[in-house]
């Protein structure tokens, strides 16, 4: 598992530089909720590691490697997973370090914008990769940037109400748990579901 993290995370350092530096950009903006579109830019790497994986054939090369289907499968999940777990984890550092400069009190909404943007980032990753793996890269892309869009749109276009309400909505411990346990199942259910789908194709 180890090997097909380290290969899929030289080829973004590789080939997507700029996409890397777009998620910089938006992480350190100082203005609004930007880094909550590095996180889904994030999640966009995944798909692009497919994409170049159906280019160069890799699957044809797997199979001749001592990796079961499931870790295969696995490893582009987790490529989102600790992408958007690292840009969630720096934004709030650098929100924490804000408030400590500006001498302010931590700005909670945020935090809980950026802690909400991971849950929907691994609940389109569950959504979008299985049809990834059943249609392939091209056509489930389109599916992947429809949703961003709209996500993005909502984000974009909510003001201060809108987060309020947000915060106050999870602002709920049971709400928090609920979402949690949510949000583990439908990643556990999508592998499996992607993982029976590479079987049927490979």
């Amino acid at each position: 598992m180890k090997a097909l993290l380290l290969k899929d995370f030289y080829i973004i350092v590789k080939q997507m530089k700029i996409i890397l530096f777009i998620m910089a950009f938006f992480l350190v903006f100082p203005f609004g909720n930007m880094s909550i579109f590095a996180m889904i830019i994030g999640v966009m790497l995944p798909i692009t590691t497919i994409a170049y994986d159906e280019q160069s054939k890799w699957d044809s090369y797997a199979k001749m490697l001592p990796y079961t289907p499931l870790q295969l499968v696995s490893s582009k999940y987790f490529i989102g997973f600790i992408t958007s777990i690292l840009v969630g984890i720096i934004a709030i550092c650098l929100e924490l370090l804000i408030s400590l400069f500006a001498d302010t009190t931590v700005d909670m909404v945020q935090i809980y914008m950026i802690l909400g943007t991971f849950v929907v980032s691994v609940i389109v990753l569950s959504i979008n990769l299985p049809l990834i793996f059943k249609f392939g890269s091209a056509k489930g892309r389109i599916g992947f940037m429809l949703v961003i869009a709209i996500f993005s749109l909502i984000l974009a276009s909510g003001g201060t109400e809108f987060y309020k309400t947000v915060f106050d909505f999870l602002n709920n411990q049971w709400v928090m748990y609920i979402l949690a346990i949510f949000t583990i199942v439908s990643a556990v259910l999508s592998i499996w579901l992607s993982t029976s789908i590479y079987k049927a194709k490979n």
